[in-house]
């Protein structure tokens, strides 16, 4: 994977193959990863905003999700292939999971939402180990909703698909 810097902010120029193959092999070593995707808003906004620039540089990898950033990275003298959609890769993670048995834990949007995605998500991969799910509003309790996540190891698969 190359790193590319855009506009002062890193982003690596990689495939949908190579980044779920990277990301896997970071699975299957128990590497904690960050990821983000850029695309022409984040770009704009991480200029003026020192907390998102900041994330970003902090993350483990930095997928192009965008067909601006794209042809932007190009017109610099970039060789990027293809954009790296958020959502797309997600899919592909699912898929990753429920062929290898990662669990997962969703964490993220409102309750509803969240248990919305876990229901549409072992209904697409049958075999999926949803380890929990937590919606996106934890800042009042965040030690214990990432102690819950440290905990849940993913061995409720049927109770998890049960209850959802």
């Amino acid at each position: 994977m190359n790193r590319i810097e855009l506009f002062g902010c890193p982003a690596d120029v990689a495939t949908m193959d190579e980044t779920v193959e990277w990301i896997e092999r970071r699975i299957e070593k128990r590497q904690f990863t960050q990821h983000v995707v850029i695309n022409v808003a984040k770009l704009v906004n991480a200029q003026s905003d020192a907390q998102l620039a900041d994330s970003v540089r902090a993350c483990d990898i930095v997928n192009i999700d965008g067909m601006g950033v794209v042809w932007g990275a190009r017109m610099l003298g970039f060789a990027v292939s293809e954009r790296v959609a958020g959502v797309d890769l997600f899919g592909r993670l699912l898929s990753l999971a429920s062929t290898r048995d990662f669990p997962i834990f969703l964490l993220g949007a409102t309750q509803k939402v969240v248990e919305e995605v876990a229901r549409r998500s072992v209904r697409t991969y049958p075999a999926l180990n949803i380890a929990g799910f937590h919606n996106g509003y934890f800042w009042d309790n965040e030690q214990a909703v990432v102690q819950r996540i440290r905990d849940s190891g993913g061995g409720f698969k049927v109770e998890a698909q049960q209850r959802i």
